[in-house]
């Protein structure tokens, strides 16, 4: 049967069918492609249950909203901060050093009952700068690729301060990779003092309001 044998209501019909096949066949607007505006929804839930759980100290909840790889990453580095020697502190990433070194710290001033996840995680939690992580008001937008994501300052959006990662279809902190970006500003005390970076922990460590700091944290 030929087109103009067609009624008229057919061609309609047959015209409007093509138009659906190239709409659902053509580029669709990215954030329905993406999912961007779920994705941000998302990211933004995420942000919000991380600053709950540090401002409630629920380290249990907190665990939960960090990637599997950094649970392992800090269960492994708390397991080591008691016997760490000095060698190998001295080999570790700044992030590393500083959690050994602030939670010893704590624990040399009874600010900590033992090394034991359960003491140290919610010690960490309360300490700065992780206490206030989540509640900077600087902050720009969060933005994505595939399945990794970033969030920024206003005034460098661009520059990744805090980074997640997709984690069986939900987004979840990259805490270590978070740490080793947020904890820069205190990595350049080292450069401007001129001493090295377990000694620039400790002389941040010694600004401390109540208690002293010396290189015998260096040792178990």
């Amino acid at each position: 049967m030929r087109l103009r044998h067609l009624p008229k209501i057919a061609i309609f019909a047959l015209l409007a069918a093509l138009l659906a096949g190239c709409a659902s066949s053509g580029k669709r607007p990215q954030g329905e492609v993406l999912g961007e505006a779920e994705h941000l929804d998302n990211l933004d839930a995420l942000w919000n249950a991380l600053d709950r759980s540090i401002r409630e100290r629920d380290h249990a909840r907190f665990e939960q909203l960090v990637t599997q790889e950094s649970y392992d990453w800090l269960d492994t580095l708390i397991l080591s901060i008691e016997r760490m020697p000095e060698e190998e502190l001295r080999e570790r990433p700044f992030e590393e050093m500083f959690i050994v070194l602030g939670v010893r710290f704590l624990y040399r001033n009874h600010e900590i009952d033992s090394y034991h996840r359960d003491d140290v995680l919610p010690a960490v939690m309360s300490q700065h700068p992780l206490d206030r992580m989540f509640a900077r008001k600087d902050l720009g937008e969060f933005w994505y690729e595939d399945d990794r994501a970033w969030r920024g300052l206003k005034r460098a959006s661009g520059v990744p301060l805090f980074c997640f990662a997709k984690e069986n279809n939900a987004w979840k902190l990259d805490l270590r990779q978070t740490l080793s970006k947020v904890l820069r500003g205190f990595e350049s005390v080292g450069a401007k003092k001129q001493i090295d970076m377990p000694d620039a922990i400790i002389y941040i460590l010694d600004r401390h309001p109540r208690y002293e700091a010396d290189r015998s944290l260096l040792r178990p």
